[in-house]
């Protein structure tokens, strides 16, 4: 690319010039980078700057000044007394012996006779009554209680119906035993039906409790006494 002269002057074109102002901004902006980055370095070397430990001050109040005490003045002696002449005291005449007394000897005492009350005899004390014992109660012996004889369906005066073959059963061939458990009223009567073991088929099994709810049974005993009792009922299913 030529270059054009103007008054002297050499005038870029102008991509050149803009390269040029773009280099020199980059390089002021490097430069001062630079002077940043190492402004900053020796900003944090710097030593930290401890802060200086608070200062304590006491406040000593000086002791009270002592007084000095001054010390009495001592008590004017008295003047010594006049010493008076001493009398002297006339001497006693002399004593004359005294002839010791004799005494008396005391009377010896009379003995005196003492009566020595004799001892009072107490009557015995009487011996408590004696109770008679009352005679113990022989224990009563409670007689056993009876035994209770289970109720029964086997005999022949009861006239108890067969169970009837169901015709359903009897077509698929279907055959089994059902045990039933039957409460006995005192009356000989069922009470309450329920199945032990089942044969297999709900329908013999139905079969079986219709026909012992319309049985009559000998009714559980004890002693004299007719009692509700429990007795297990076998019905047995079979194709002849």
């Amino acid at each position: 690319m030529g270059l054009a002269a103007q008054n002297g002057h050499i005038i870029l074109p102008s991509p050149e010039r803009s390269r040029l102002v773009m280099m020199a901004v980059l390089a002021t902006l490097i430069v001062h980078v630079f002077v940043v980055s190492v402004l900053w370095r020796l900003w944090s070397d710097r030593p930290m700057l401890q802060p200086s430990p608070p200062l304590e001050v006491n406040l000593i109040v000086p002791p009270p000044k002592s007084t000095p005490v001054t010390p009495p003045p001592p008590a004017p002696r008295p003047p010594p007394a006049a010493q008076q002449p001493v009398k002297q005291t006339p001497s006693l005449p002399a004593q004359q012996p005294v002839a010791p007394m004799t005494k008396a000897a005391p009377p010896l005492p009379v003995p005196v006779e003492q009566h020595v009350a004799e001892p009072v005899k107490q009557p015995e004390a009487a011996p408590p009554p004696v109770v008679p014992e009352e005679p113990k109660a022989a224990p009563v012996k409670t007689a056993p209680a009876a035994e209770i004889e289970p109720p029964g369906f086997g005999a022949a005066y009861l006239n108890n119906p067969p169970p009837k073959y169901p015709p359903a059963a009897r077509k698929f061939g279907l055959q089994g035993t059902v045990l039933l458990r039957v409460l006995v009223s005192p009356a000989g009567l069922p009470e309450k039906i329920s199945v032990l073991t089942s044969s297999g088929s709900p329908v013999l099994d139905d079969a079986a409790i219709n026909t012992v709810k319309q049985w009559t049974f000998v009714p559980a005993r004890q002693g004299d006494h007719t009692v509700a009792g429990s007795v297990n009922v076998p019905i047995r299913f079979v194709l002849n």
